[in-house]
């Protein structure tokens, strides 16, 4: 079966799949990260934060072990307050990161199409004086 093929098909989602969505649904529903406060996060804060849960994982796991609760402190990178830092084993810390990478991913495609739907740049970023809304092709 090709790629285009497998993608037109309707599928069910993974245990995994299913568990990073309930995490990023949790995350806005219970912790309140909607896409506007994820919206403030444009330094890489959200990336570096799933790269943190991925790692402390993969440590683990690389260790033989999958409680990463032995990680109590916040690792060098961790964008935030250390209190937010709540390891428990490696899967549920891969599912955080995967959840929180889909943030990141949302938050970037929301930044791309207001970018897209701001007509009062050219090509280069630079502001059209003329504000009439038409691309400046320099």
């Amino acid at each position: 079966m090709s790629r285009d093929s497998m993608l037109g098909k309707a599928r069910v989602l993974s245990k995994a799949e299913a568990d990073v969505l309930d995490e990023r649904t949790r995350q806005q529903i219970v912790e309140g990260w909607t896409p506007e406060h994820d919206d403030q996060h444009s330094q890489g804060e959200l990336s570096r934060a799933a790269g943190s849960y991925a790692l402390n994982a993969g440590a683990a796991i690389h260790f033989g072990t999958t409680d990463t609760s032995i990680c109590e402190t916040a690792p060098y990178g961790w964008p935030w307050d250390e209190k937010w830092w709540k390891p428990t084993n490696s899967r549920r810390d891969l599912v955080k990161a995967g959840a929180l990478i889909l943030a990141e991913i949302e938050r970037i495609d929301r930044v791309e199409k207001l970018k897209a739907a701001d007509q009062t740049f050219d090509r280069g970023g630079r502001r059209n004086e003329n504000n009439e809304g038409d691309l400046v092709c320099n």
